[in-house]
Formats: structure tokens, sequence, C-alpha cells
């Protein structure tokens, strides 16, 4: 196991550094993106998934495409003898895979990575991209106002840009800014962003590298605009803030404590 004494630059395995039980007593457990963005909707629900990860079918397509584009061999990946998941057979080993926290792979799942690493790789642009820099590196910092530790875990990293690759239905204009506010991709790059200046002191860009999960898997890179990341920024003041105070009470509040008056929505008025 690696431990982490100071901040700074890791090369940690994906599991450790998701389970967090890495760090010197004297840095303690630290926040990530994905907790910044939990932690604002309910503390409560933030403990606990820290306590309980989650384990989704829908985030194994993006563990295959992301081990072929960025041309990281992930240890955990298992290839299980089926085309699909429909056969008693292939529900077993699936679970068993699972049991040994590995993560099963189809050979249906594989063809589908294998042509979303390719469409990648024509496109001019990501492969330009992705040419020169280092696949999956763990970062840890910590927060000069608060005092509390935090981590990332980027993609890739270059030089002179953060890059973030993800699956996508659909890679259009609208449907990626729909997407991007939905899921926090503006909280997430500015998480990012500070995390590298703390350890580097270089303000990077922060660039998305979708790609559609269905064929013709077309690819759309994209970067977000100050408008977006002041949005991610105020949101990770907020989220880390809260983090420093429901670490030092140890109270991780839920929604209220108190009845709730729900009014009709604006719409129904």
């Amino acid at each position: 196991m690696t431990i982490i004494t100071e901040p700074g630059l890791y090369d940690v395995p994906e599991a450790e550094y998701h389970a967090d039980r890495n760090l010197s007593p004297t840095l303690g457990r630290s926040l990530s993106s994905s907790g910044a963005k939990t932690i604002l909707d309910c503390p409560a629900r933030y403990q606990w998934e820290r306590e309980h990860p989650k384990v989704k079918d829908v985030f194994d397509q993006g563990t295959i495409a992301h081990a072929l584009i960025l041309r990281n061999p992930d240890p955990r990946l298992r290839i299980i003898d089926c085309y699909d998941w429909r056969t008693k057979a292939a529900q077993d080993a699936k679970k068993t895979a699972r049991a040994e926290r590995n993560v099963p792979v189809s050979r249906g799942d594989l063809l589908a990575a294998t042509k979303m690493a390719r469409a990648v790789r024509r496109h001019p642009l990501a492969s330009a991209i992705f040419s020169e820099g280092k696949a999956e590196q763990s970062f840890y910092w910590i927060d000069p106002a608060t005092g509390v530790t935090c981590r990332g875990r980027v993609d890739w990293l270059r030089d002179n840009a953060i890059v973030d690759l993800k699956t996508i239905n659909k890679a259009d204009e609208h449907t990626i800014t729909r997407q991007s506010y939905d899921y926090g991709y503006a909280q997430q790059a500015d998480f990012y962003r500070r995390g590298i200046h703390a350890v580097t002191g270089e303000w990077l860009p922060f660039v998305h590298v979708f790609v559609e999960s269905d064929q013709p898997h077309i690819v759309h890179v994209t970067q977000l605009d100050e408008d977006f990341l002041a949005i991610g920024s105020d949101r990770n003041d907020r989220a880390i803030a809260l983090y420093a105070e429901c670490q030092s009470n140890d109270h991780w509040p839920a929604y209220s404590d108190d009845i709730t008056l729900i009014s009709p929505p604006a719409w129904a008025k």
C-alpha cells in the first residue's frame, strides 16, 4: 500500500485511492471531488457513501473504455466468457467477480470499449491530446482556508492541461452542456485545478474528451467557460467549508431534523 505522508502527486492504485485509507494520521481522511458534490446535497448521505462505496453496472463500461483509451491496464478487470449477462452462468460469474472486488467484463462490453478507443485514436485532436502525458495521476493537497485534506485523480495529466475522459450517450453541445450542469462537471474541473495548482504551482486548463458509448462513437473535445468554472468554484468553497464543519463536530446532518413544509412547484400553481 502506498502511504500518503504529504501533499503531492502519486501513482496510487485506483482501489487504494477510492478506499481513502492510505493517508498518514497527520493528514487524516480526504475529501474528493465526487464527495464535494455529494456533501452539498446531504452530509449524512456523504458519510454513508464514504463507508459504503457504490458499485453499479453503468460504471463498468466507463472503466473498460478508460483502460483501453488511456492504455492503462486495470488489474481489477476480469473478462468473462460471454457476450452479455443474460445467462445464469454469466450472472454467476459476474457475482463472483464482484465479490472479489473486481470489474466483470463481457466480450460484448470489451468489443464496444475497443471501438470507442479506436474512435478516440482516429480523432485528430483527441489523439494528439493523449499522445503526451500520464494516465491516472492521484494528487493530495491541503485546502489553505480550512486545513481540509483533499484528493483528486485525473484521467490524463499533461504538462499544459488536465484531461478528463467521459463516455456519453450523445456528444452534441446541448447534451454536454446539460450533463455538465446536472453532474457537476464544473465543480470537478475547479476541484482538480485547485489540487494541481497546490502541488505544482500551475493553473492548468481543464479539458473534457467525450466519446459516445454507442456507434458511431462520435468524439467531442470541450472546455468549460469562465462562467461555468465560477459556479464550480463557489460550490467547492461551500462544500469544503461544510466538510470541515462536519468533521470538526463529527456531526453529519441529514436534510432536516424538523418538519419541512412542502409547497407545490411554481408550474403547478
